[in-house]
């Protein structure tokens, strides 16, 4: 029997797919857990399986199913793949549409096996019990397995990087031979998806005779495809390749700008909001000598790195548009965009937005939330000329001129204590790690005659640190009772549905 493994993808993670191994964890447990009960009782493992296992009128089972493995060979193989292909599927399109897909094709894959073994029962026997029989057997047996979710990922994984390749291993009778490099279509759609459809109307409908749910694997197969269509994985294969190729012809002498920008903005026209080709667009604009085009590219790169999270570059983006153009925005995501670039030290650079900003917005003191934005903008322009420029003087006559101009603000309040009470130590205590700082959101506390906590916390030295979520330190204390807990409940849950399943008469599974 001739059998292709893959083993390796050609695409590069760039960062860890940690929604995948939680997937993975989480059927490395549960299957811990099946191993624990068949230890302790055959007839409640047999319970267990019946309980967990997809049937059609338990829709909850759908999901279920998906966590339980026959045996330690169903759980490797199953896992395998799945990190091989849903892993550059999470890294590339992100965590959202990895559990949107996980959990859409763990209900369409089920539902449609059955959908296709009721189907074929229905089909006539030709006086045939054994067959007849096979086909009811085969309808209300129950499924279990995450094949179909991970055929899912593999029809997924055959739209998002149909230009890339797979390295697989080339099997006779189970033995390898030769290792290939072949393309996701030809692993995918033409041996995976044929062999299972071909087996599946043999050996699962009109014959029945296998335990391996191939149905389910035809529907993960159609379910990832066209779920991939839907998002335009397609559309993102294609960007990625022409950014690919842009970063290649920016690298040729003379004609390697303008071939280059070309090819950024057929991409772009297929994601008209990505930040990071906006940016290469401002970059190359700016080197060809087009300062309007490249103006107008820098300010909505940095608009949409905004809307994108994507901090670091943002502040590359932002910084390169500051020296070169002096890019403003006269609102308040100007005070959010200094605070970034305060957090990376670039202090020369807030500075000068800040002065510009302070001089148009003066101008506009009228429109509503103008008022607030300018006495922010003041402040931090305090804190840099106080913390970074050494300039204590300045920044105390800065704030007396914003206490004579606007009396009573509430913004002023915090600054005109430390006026009063701070010698030669720093005016004020503003941290840039805080979103939207001073004085939105949480506020720091006035001073109260010793050195903040915060000051303490950045002047000290650290010889050692190590940083960990609250609420994880709360599940790690909490893990031990909490296993002991859900396996006494998954116990006592199994006696329960134990009159249901010997009802239903279920006493085998399939696997998928």
């Amino acid at each position: 029997m001739i059998g292709i493994f893959p083993y390796r993808s050609e695409v590069e993670l760039k960062k860890l797919p940690t929604s995948t191994l939680k997937f993975i964890l989480a059927c490395a447990v549960v299957h811990i857990f099946t191993w624990q009960i068949g230890r302790i009782s055959e007839d409640l493992l047999w319970e267990w399986i019946d309980s967990v296992g997809f049937y059609y009128f338990f829709p909850f089972s759908a999901l279920s199913h998906i966590f339980v493995h026959g045996d330690f060979e169903h759980l490797f193989f199953n896992m395998f793949f799945f990190w091989l292909f849903a892993g550059p599927i999470e890294v590339m399109e992100g965590k959202k549409r990895f559990w949107k897909l996980v959990i859409i094709s763990a209900f369409f894959s089920s539902y449609f096996s059955y959908l296709l073994r009721w189907l074929f029962w229905l089909l006539p026997n030709y006086s045939a019990p054994d067959i007849a029989f096979g086909r009811y057997f085969n309808l209300i047996i129950v499924s279990i397995g995450a094949s179909g979710v991970v055929s899912a990922f593999a029809g997924a994984y055959l739209l998002r990087f149909w230009k890339s390749r797979l390295y697989a291993v080339l099997t006779l009778g189970g033995l390898p031979v030769k290792r290939i490099i072949i393309s996701p279509w030809v692993m995918v759609l033409g041996f995976w998806f044929l062999n299972d459809m071909v087996r599946g109307i043999i050996f699962q409908g009109l014959f029945p005779s296998t335990y391996i749910n191939h149905f389910a694997h035809l529907g993960g197969f159609i379910c990832g495809f066209f779920l991939a269509w839907r998002w335009g994985f397609h559309k993102n294969m294609k960007r990625d390749w022409l950014c690919r190729q842009a970063e290649e012809l920016a690298s040729a002498p003379y004609t390697g700008g303008e071939a280059s920008l070309k090819t950024y903005q057929q991409a772009l026209e297929l994601d008209p909001k990505n930040g990071r080709i906006l940016l290469e667009i401002a970059r190359l604009c700016y080197f060809l000598g087009r300062e309007e085009e490249s103006e107008k590219y820098y300010r909505r790169a940095v608009i949409r790195l905004f809307e994108q999270g994507e901090e670091k570059l943002l502040t590359k983006a932002y910084q390169e548009a500051v020296k070169r153009f002096e890019l403003v925005f006269f609102s308040e995501k100007e005070l959010e965009l200094v605070r970034i670039l305060l957090k990376e030290g670039d202090w020369q650079s807030a500075k000068k937005a800040l002065e510009k900003y302070i001089i148009r917005i003066k101008k506009n003191l009228h429109q509503a939330g103008a008022r607030s934005c300018y006495l922010r903008a003041n402040l931090i322009l305090a804190d840099i000329l106080d913390h970074y420029l050494h300039h204590p003087s300045e920044a105390r006559e800065l704030i007396r001129q914003l206490n004579e101009r606007f009396p009573g603000h509430p913004l002023l309040k915090y600054p005109l204590q430390r006026l009063e009470v701070c010698g030669e130590e720093r005016l004020f205590y503003f941290n840039p790690q805080i979103r939207g700082f001073p004085f939105a959101g949480k506020r720091l506390q006035a001073y109260s005659g010793k050195k903040s906590l915060l000051a303490t916390r950045e002047n000290s030295p650290r010889f050692f640190s190590l940083k960990f979520r609250q609420g994880f330190l709360y599940l790690l204390f909490l893990a031990i009772p909490l296993g002991y807990a859900l396996f006494f409940f998954s116990v006592w849950f199994a006696q329960i549905l134990e009159v249901i399943c010997r009802v239903l008469g279920r006493d085998y599974f399939i696997i998928g």
